[in-house]
């Protein structure tokens, strides 16, 4: 867990791990929220060649370092990414967020808590 309360689980952390070494020149990894969707707001998750500007480090479990946008620092404080595995053997990373007011009907974006 990082210094804001952000968990990734071992199943989660692999998962990503293992997609920043197939993603060729990838060296960080870095999450933010992007507005979108009919709630508001969705998760961004990218792979890049370099340390993104107006991006901070959380450090996590087993030295593992997830880039987070700064304007969304208090929207992404206390999340928890998992890993879920589907009927089918198809991998989807979970976000589960405390700030999370509602999310659209498909599950793509969602409003957060105020205040």
């Amino acid at each position: 867990m990082s210094s804001l309360g952000l968990k990734i689980t071992p199943a989660a952390q692999q998962y990503l791990e293992d997609w920043r070494q197939k993603t060729a020149g990838a060296c960080v990894l870095a999450l933010g929220l992007k507005k979108t969707g009919c709630s508001g707001f969705a998760y961004d998750l990218k792979t890049l060649d370099k340390i993104p500007e107006g991006y901070t480090s959380a450090v996590l479990e087993g030295s593992h370092t997830l880039y987070l946008e700064n304007q969304y620092w208090d929207l992404l404080a206390h999340l928890e990414i998992d890993l879920e595995v589907g009927s089918l053997g198809l991998k989807k990373l979970v976000f589960h967020n405390p700030k999370e007011a509602a999310r659209c009907g498909c599950g793509e974006s969602f409003s957060v808590k105020r205040g």
